[in-house]
């Protein structure tokens, strides 16, 4: 029996995009507790709404929570964690940001507010007791060499993959999908 929710935090290219309806889909098959919420996408996205808006989702939710973040959406759930305190059983980062300010530089500056400050690695490493990165080499949006960082500073196993880029393409599903299986016996 599942004892856990699964949130999903996505990118800017929004809940429904990337592999996010696909791994929906099967989520739903195998009848499995999930939230995926829809993110305010204005630009410039500011932090502030997407903590909110993932705070709406959270406080309903009763049983353990398992984080699962893609691009942006890696920093937004380190960012929540670190201003709430909050338990996680289990972290999948894919194609996460380093924990590096400078990163607020990146794109145009369209998301500064997400890089204000590094975030404070020792204290979620506190509250999560399992933290898994999924990173291409070829990512060509975040550095692979991000994900190295960012790895040894949460103490996290990091998968390494080749020919996914920043895992935009919907069948990566099936990449975080074999995590979720391994890691939750889902």
């Amino acid at each position: 029996m599942q004892d856990f929710t699964i949130v999903f935090v996505h990118g800017t290219g929004g809940h429904d995009a990337d592999w996010f309806p696909n791994i929906a889909k099967e989520l739903e098959k195998r009848k499995v507790t999930f939230r995926i919420p829809k993110l305010p996408n204005q630009k410039p996205i500011q932090v502030k709404d997407w903590l909110s808006g993932v705070h709406k989702v959270v406080k309903e939710i009763k049983n353990p929570i398992v984080f699962v973040g893609y691009s942006l959406g890696t920093k937004a759930i380190l960012l929540y964690l670190e201003k709430h305190k909050l338990r996680a059983t289990h972290i999948i980062l894919v194609a996460a940001f380093s924990n590096n300010i400078m990163n607020a530089l990146r794109g145009g500056n369209k998301y500064p507010s997400f890089f204000q400050h590094r975030v404070n690695t020792d204290l979620i490493k506190q509250f999560v007791p399992n933290i898994t990165i999924l990173h291409s080499k070829d990512d060509k949006i975040i550095p692979f060499s991000q994900a190295v960082e960012l790895s040894k500073e949460l103490n996290a196993e990091l998968r390494t993959f080749k020919g996914k880029g920043h895992f935009y393409e919907p069948e990566y599903f099936v990449d975080v999908l074999s995590v979720l299986e391994e890691k939750l016996g889902i």
